[in-house]
């Protein structure tokens, strides 16, 4: 049906209008009203309009506002030839009388402006070419008349063939004289006037089919609507080999592969699925899951129907607090095992564990012990022949134990990094530190420090080990040489010797006094310290350990030596903390010797020895 759109718009419309009133009765209010003859003309840019009109008529007793008289008459599809139609309007008894009325109209729904008066008197307001009465019913159809003779051929492209009509000469434009394709629409369009429109006479698809010559398969476009429920409503992208391969009904839900769109997905993959972005990389992501519905979680899932069991990814957000928002892999199904996998915003994880308690918290599963089980503690990292594992400490079962094993295979474990290198290596049986190829049971490649053995001694000291193993620092020992055990070197220098002193008791004698040092082969001398007496200010007494070898032509070694200073009645005390001799009795004797330093004994006892002491360490 053809609509007037121009008129939509009362600027375009020019309207010459007649009426004719007959057989008004003015008497009384009671009386019967005779209808008006209405004949009107309508012009679209002052061209007479021919088509289908929806008009509609309104009596009022104002030009404008007013009040309205009687109801609107409406007449839907109606006939207007070269600008010209003719209506019947009854607006009911006692719509016209002494005061004045005017008539308003509407053209597709368009009010035209201004109102037109009808006089209260039958007259004719405007008469066009003699006010024409309205045109008479048809008479009969009279005989068909004589054939003419054939036209010449027209200059039409069409092929008219039985039903069919085709056209071959090219691209045909519609909207345009330049088509530039085979079909070529244009024109402005809207959801009510599309460009085209397909429609399907039967309960079934509405379809647009693509094809080429070269194959019989072909791709189509098929569209459904039904019933009130737009959930019954589908689009199909249908191809002639696959069929169904995209399914979207009307309420925005979307099936893959040929599975039925559902209600409570919005998007259905069969058979795989792949979601990729060849764009540089940023914030957007490849697929975006949204939940509308609060504070439901967004699920994805993961479904084996054989099996009747699936895995699932929740997304939970807590609006106020990110650090309780939670994602978790969770088995679900017959025969589940429940959330196995949890992520907090707080950048928690746990296995295991729905709210994790740590930063990684772990759930075992089962206990191991050394000989039985799967060798796999409450954390494993391992491919079946060499692993890490973690007990927790709960007692029981082998748990609380961690090892790293292996299960054949060259069984070695290096720690180390990068920059530095290997700092610990374990072979079967052998530890190394700072090498990669241990020879003994330790093997430490540079100096090694157990804090356990410290001392306070200024010197380092020997580590032995006792009858079980343990390893402590060798205890210091001494060795007392007495006054008595000192000779002079001369035999026929006279000494004067009593329970604890000596002294050479010749008067201006430069005599040495020695005595002999016996210790173990292997001890190790640390120190020494002399008690000896001087008061005599002429001279110093010096105390001398010496090595003197057991081959003839050697040198002597100088382990200690001690002077003594000023002049005193008491006893001194002199300490040779310096001395440091690893004692070898194969190759050396020992002896200390005491004898005065720049001067002479002085016979009186002046200068005297009460003995010396050796510390060592076995």
């Amino acid at each position: 049906m053809n609509r007037l759109e121009p008129f939509c718009s009362a600027r375009g419309l020019i309207l010459l209008a007649g009426f004719f009133i007959a057989g008004l009765v003015f008497a009384s209010a009671a009386s019967a009203q005779q209808p008006i003859t209405y004949q009107g003309q309508l012009k679209q840019s002052g061209t007479p309009f021919t088509g289908i009109a929806d008009l509609e008529f309104r009596l009022y007793d104002s030009l404008v506002d007013g009040t309205q008289v009687g109801g609107a008459i409406a007449r839907n599809d109606w006939p207007v030839e070269d600008g010209l139609f003719q209506v019947e309007l009854d607006f009911g008894a006692g719509s016209f009388g002494a005061d004045p009325r005017w008539l308003q109209i509407t053209v597709d729904g368009s009010t035209l402006v201004p109102r037109q008066r009808v006089h209260a008197a039958p007259m004719a307001m405007f008469a066009l070419a003699g006010n024409e009465g309205p045109p008479g019913a048809d008479g009969e159809q009279g005989p068909p008349g004589a054939d003419g003779e054939q036209g010449p051929p027209g200059d039409s492209h069409w092929i008219i063939n039985g039903t069919a009509t085709a056209y071959l000469d090219g691209p045909v434009g519609i909207g345009t004289d330049t088509p530039t394709a085979t079909l070529d629409v244009r024109g402005n369009s809207s959801i009510a006037i599309p460009q085209a429109y397909l429609v399907e006479q039967e309960d079934d698809f509405a379809r647009l089919s693509f094809g080429n010559t070269v194959s019989d398969r072909f791709w189509t476009l098929a569209a459904l609507t039904r019933g009130e429920n737009p959930i019954q409503d589908r689009f199909h992208l249908f191809h002639s080999v696959s069929g169904d391969v995209i399914r979207v009904n009307g309420e925005g839900n979307i099936s893959l592969g040929g599975f039925l769109p559902s209600s409570s997905y919005r998007l259905i993959a069969g058979d795989g699925m792949l979601v990729t972005r060849d764009v540089a990389g940023g914030t957007l992501p490849h697929l975006n899951l949204m939940e509308t519905s609060g504070p439901e979680p967004v699920r994805q899932l993961s479904w084996n129907s054989a099996a009747s069991r699936g895995w699932r990814i929740d997304n939970a957000f807590n609006a106020p607090d990110a650090s309780a928002d939670r994602w978790s892999v969770v088995n679900t199904g017959t025969g589940s095992t429940g959330e196995v996998f949890t992520l907090l915003g707080s950048r928690a994880a746990g296995i295991g564990f729905s709210t994790p308690p740590s930063a990684l918290a772990v759930r075992s599963r089962d206990a191991w012990t050394w000989t039985s089980g799967n060798g796999r503690g409450d954390f494993h990292v391992g491919d079946g022949l060499v692993g890490l594992s973690m007990g927790v400490a709960l007692g029981g079962g082998g748990r609380g134990v961690s090892r790293i094993w292996t299960n054949g295979g060259v069984e070695n474990l290096f720690i180390g990094s990068a920059g530095y290198g290997v700092s610990m290596s374990i072979l079967p049986g052998q530890v190394g530190i700072n090498t990669t190829a241990p020879t003994a049971t330790l093997d430490v490649d540079g100096n090694a420090r157990v804090r356990g053995l410290s001392h306070g001694h200024p010197r380092p000291q020997t580590v032995v080990a006792d009858t079980t193993g343990n390893l402590t620092v060798s205890p210091l020992r001494q060795i007392t040489i007495p006054a008595a055990a000192f000779r002079p070197l001369n035999s026929a220098a006279e000494t004067f010797v009593n329970i604890d002193s000596i002294f050479v008791s010749s008067p201006g004698s430069t005599q040495l006094l020695i005595a002999p040092i016996v210790l173990p082969s292997g001890a190790e001398i640390t120190s020494a310290t002399a008690w000896l007496l001087d008061n005599l200010g002429s001279a110093n007494l010096r105390i001398v350990i010496t090595a003197d070898p057991l081959a003839s032509g050697g040198p002597d070694i100088i382990i200690g030596l001690m002077d003594s200073t000023g002049t005193s009645t008491a006893r001194q005390q002199i300490v040779d903390a310096a001395a440091s001799h690893v004692v070898d009795s194969a190759t050396y004797q020992y002896y200390v010797q005491a004898f005065p330093n720049g001067g002479t004994w002085d016979g009186a006892g002046s200068l005297a020895i009460h003995g010396i002491t050796i510390e060592y360490r076995p």
